[in-house]
């Protein structure tokens, strides 16, 4: 029986590690976003330093305060409907945020996305803990890790 279990908790992890991976990546350059979108709406819209700066500020403000009651949701739900809900929200409102014309406009759109996004990471270890997969944490280990940024880094520098 415990065969057929490590069997299974290796095909469930064959399937969703290497989406969840992909997550955590495409969720990395999310959050960063606005230093590359800066770029063309200084230009095009007239923002200065000061507002971007309030913009991620506020984002990651409510990012960081809404983790737990994200954490308690996904307890309450399920960590797959959280993490379904979270990913159909965090994409509409990040679409949403190219109609931003004024500096408040900007500072609502991050702060509405950094609570979009506060349930992704403690749905996805909710989830990989209800399966069992260990390898999970490697990967959110290697997706937090600075090797990634300075990879990243290193590329933009080369293009």
């Amino acid at each position: 029986m415990a065969r057929f279990e490590d069997r299974t908790r290796h095909q469930i992890a064959l399937r969703l590690l290497p989406f969840l991976f992909i997550l955590y990546i495409t969720n990395f350059l999310d959050r960063t976003n606005l230093a590359y979108a800066a770029i063309g709406m200084a230009r095009d819209v007239g923002f200065n330093d000061r507002v971007f700066g309030m913009g991620a500020g506020i984002f990651f403000l409510s990012y960081l305060a809404l983790q737990i009651p994200g954490a308690l949701l996904v307890e309450r739900w399920s960590a797959r409907r959280m993490i379904s809900a979270t990913l159909i929200t965090w994409g509409s409102l990040t679409a949403l945020t190219a109609l931003v014309r004024t500096p408040m406009q900007l500072y609502l759109a991050r702060f509405v996305l950094g609570a979009a996004e506060a349930s992704f990471f403690p749905g996805v270890i909710v989830l990989t803990n209800d399966i069992g997969i260990a390898a999970m944490k490697l990967l959110v280990a290697l997706a937090r890790s600075s090797w990634i940024n300075q990879w990243l880094k290193a590329r933009e520098r080369n293009v």
